[in-house]
């Protein structure tokens, strides 16, 4: 008989439940007058491993007070990101910590009619989901639902993004219209950076979040970190340029941080 290992079952699982409708609970319903959502992204054309910012505005489009949940955004995993290439389905993007903070227990965002509420995120290194180990049964519908690469976008092209909420306070789910933005082709300085950015996802992690899953002064993050460095010198001109030095000094910052508070 063949012996199947505790972490292949554990996969096996999750796999079915991630595919599988929730027997016995009513699916959100899309809300389709109260509430608005639209996506904006800060600019329309990016270099594939370039940090994407975007706003997610929330709008009360009905004639009475909304309530929305506490500190909504993508962190607690009720706000979610789509992304597709013109000539694919759309897939789930996931960010550094995305879907991993607990629902706030705080008072809930009231929206008055006609009134807004914004959050934000970047779009950059993609959690990938490991699905190699699984059988096709199981590997099929999860890489159909699920971003599969490191980086959000590695190649040229126009691509759209939406986002949908979903809001405990009503039960329901809103999703934006979708925006397109367009990818294009790197040259000269900015493909000599994109090569060496794409070789590892922690210059994506690092660009996007200021660090790693470690201290900021780890052995990995400050070889990441010095690495980046090294490509600002080398081209401070370059598109690449300002998210890299903002990363560095998100870094620094925590460096400086961290050792204040243990004095």
């Amino acid at each position: 008989m063949r012996r199947h290992s505790a972490k292949h079952i554990f996969s096996l699982i999750i796999a079915l439940f991630a595919t599988s409708p929730v027997i016995g609970v009513q699916q959100p319903i899309q809300e389709t007058q109260r509430l608005s959502l639209r996506v904006v992204a800060d600019k329309e054309v990016y270099l594939p491993g370039e940090l994407i910012s975007v706003r997610f505005i929330m709008k009360n489009e009905s004639a009475e007070p909304l309530s929305l949940n506490p500190d909504l955004s993508v962190l607690d995993g009720n706000l979610k990101v789509f992304v597709a290439s013109d000539d694919d389905s759309f897939r789930e993007y996931i960010g550094p910590g995305w879907g991993t903070r607990d629902s706030l227990a705080g008072a809930p965002i009231e929206l008055l009619p006609s009134e807004s509420f914004e959050t934000n995120a970047t779009i950059l290194w993609n959690q990938k989901l490991e699905t190699s180990h699984l059988s096709e049964l199981y590997k099929k519908p999860m890489d159909q639902q699920r971003l599969k690469t490191d980086y959000a976008f590695t190649a040229a092209g126009k691509y759209h993004l939406k986002a949908v909420i979903y809001n405990a306070k009503t039960g329901t789910t809103v999703e934006s219209p979708p925006v397109a933005i367009v990818i294009e082709s790197p040259q000269g300085a900015e493909l000599l950076i994109w090569k060496q950015l794409k070789q590892d996802p922690d210059y994506a992690f690092f660009i996007q979040t200021g660090g790693l899953l470690e201290h900021p002064k780890g052995a990995k993050t400050a070889k990441v970190a010095n690495e980046l460095d090294r490509m600002l010198t080398k081209h401070p001109d370059s598109r690449y340029a300002q998210s890299i030095r903002r990363s560095l000094t998100k870094r620094q910052e925590s460096i400086e941080l961290t050792e204040r508070d243990n004095q």
